[in-house]
């Protein structure tokens, strides 16, 4: 009877995932009501918030010994200005519509002012070229902080984890879990989507060379294994695919 060994299949048992994913905070106006009202505004933030979402997910070759500290106010992060300048009209409106209204009307006076600026309609034109992208600027800032009042902010911190996954089985494994409300969580905690690696491993048998003369002797062979396939799936959608040789 043939002898049937195991060789290899130990091997990368232990791998290290790279976690990318995105903390949004929401932040409501306190005018979100008329928001579409008085701006037509769309994508108004009317609750606050904060959310995480999974950006990428895979294999690195070794945790680093320090890890990156989380990126802040990403290219979508909604920039607002510190202070806003109301009118003393909105300032002293006996409710709330009309403190509404009286901001998106000083809104619409800076957009007509940086229309005037741009077409050189305006009654005093900056004296320079490095004077008008200051003015605009300025412009672009205050009506930003004012839309503000009415759509909401929203920030974008990017953050990277990393975590080592041991003792993984040929086929379905949860590498971790994801949460909605708290990024990435372990296997064993129920408040995440699971993030699910399928392991195949590709082998192949071979013959042991024997010095033996006998010729009853009976073979033996060894499972070799060539390759592993990795597979990271997130509700039901493919994040990552690499096959690794040794």
């Amino acid at each position: 009877m043939a002898i049937l060994l195991m060789a290899g299949l130990s091997a990368w048992a232990q791998v290290c995932l790279r976690v990318d994913y995105k903390e949004i905070t929401t932040e409501r106006g306190s005018l979100y009501q008329y928001a579409h009202r008085y701006l037509n505004a769309k994508n108004v933030v009317t609750e606050d918030g904060t959310q995480f979402v999974l950006e990428n997910v895979y294999i690195v070759s070794e945790r680093p010994e320090k890890e990156p500290q989380a990126a802040h106010d990403g290219q979508s992060t909604t920039i607002i200005a510190t202070q806003t300048h109301l009118t003393e009209d909105a300032i002293v409106a006996a409710s709330t519509m009309k403190m509404a209204e009286c901001v998106a009307k000083q809104i619409y006076r800076l957009r007509e002012a940086r229309v005037n600026i741009l077409s050189g309609e305006a009654e005093h034109m900056p004296a320079d070229g490095r004077s008008m992208q200051l003015v605009l600027r300025t412009l672009e800032d205050e009506e930003q902080a004012l839309t503000a009042l009415f759509v909401g902010k929203t920030h974008v911190t990017e953050h990277t984890a990393y975590i080592v996954c041991d003792s993984l089985q040929e086929g379905k494994n949860i590498a971790f879990r994801f949460s909605k409300i708290a990024g990435p969580v372990d296997k064993d905690d129920l408040s995440g989507e699971p993030v699910r690696m399928e392991l195949t491993v590709d082998k192949q048998q071979q013959v042991v060379p024997t010095e033996s003369k006998k010729k009853n002797d009976e073979p033996t062979y060894i499972w070799v294994e060539k390759s592993r396939s990795y597979t990271i799936i997130y509700n039901h959608k493919t994040l990552y695919e690499k096959t690794l040789r040794p």
